[in-house]
């Protein structure tokens, strides 16, 4: 291993080993694995008004590197796409990008099995593959990689990095995309909905997030 793309193929805990024995090329991925998992935490809570998405909780929001370069938004439970607008550095390569969307790849728990039935009354056992628009590429951001540029271990984006003078308002680029649960999702114009948990958002409700009452409606 002597170049810098290949150190993007190892995972944190070997690239890590590596880096600390001194890898000028280990080094280098490391520190922009950070720098790009710093921009995409940051960006998404500027975008949804609250500082925990894509983590084990939120695990159906994955970011994507859009066809024009921008920073792309994915719910792979509700079958939506989302442009942010904002431009992503060069770093996203370290952390991997992949031309089509694995779900699990951010996070083990988007990776669901799915049983059906067929005509002939057999079980059957699959983990769907949802779908992004064309030209757009998952970002394969780890649970464990956080906002903090200085480590990898993950905490919440501190509210003050997201207060609503922050706030980026996304454009919906895609609807009723394949969801993970094996089927397109339904038409929706929100970014998403509070489903009760509203205290969730500490600054209040950006006008492209619902309560989950007016969802409900």
């Amino acid at each position: 291993m002597n170049s810098r793309r290949s150190f993007r193929k190892l995972h944190d805990a070997d690239l890590g080993r590596y880096a600390r024995r001194g890898n000028t090329f280990a080094i280098l991925v490391d520190r922009a694995r950070a720098k790009a998992a710093t921009f995409i935490r940051i960006a998404l809570a500027r975008t949804y008004g609250r500082g925990d998405m894509c983590t084990s909780e939120q695990w159906h929001v994955v970011p994507c590197l859009t066809d024009t370069g921008t920073l792309g938004i994915l719910d792979i439970a509700h079958g939506t796409a989302w442009d942010t607008g904002l431009e992503a550095p060069p770093e996203v390569v370290d952390l991997g990008v992949e031309g089509f969307v694995y779900a699990g790849a951010n996070n083990a728990a988007a990776g669901l099995t799915v049983k059906t039935t067929d005509h002939d009354g057999q079980t059957k056992s699959f983990t769907p593959a949802p779908k992004a628009p064309e030209g757009w590429q998952q970002i394969l951001l780890p649970t464990w990689r956080g906002w903090d540029p200085n480590g990898r271990q993950y905490t919440h984006t501190p509210p003050e990095l997201f207060t609503p003078d922050q706030w980026v308002e996304p454009k919906l680029v895609a609807n009723e995309l394949m969801t993970c649960y094996g089927e397109p999702g339904r038409p929706r114009t929100y970014l998403t909905d509070t489903a009760g948990w509203d205290k969730s958002w500490p600054h209040g409700l950006p006008s492209w997030v619902i309560s989950g009452f007016e969802a409900a409606a």
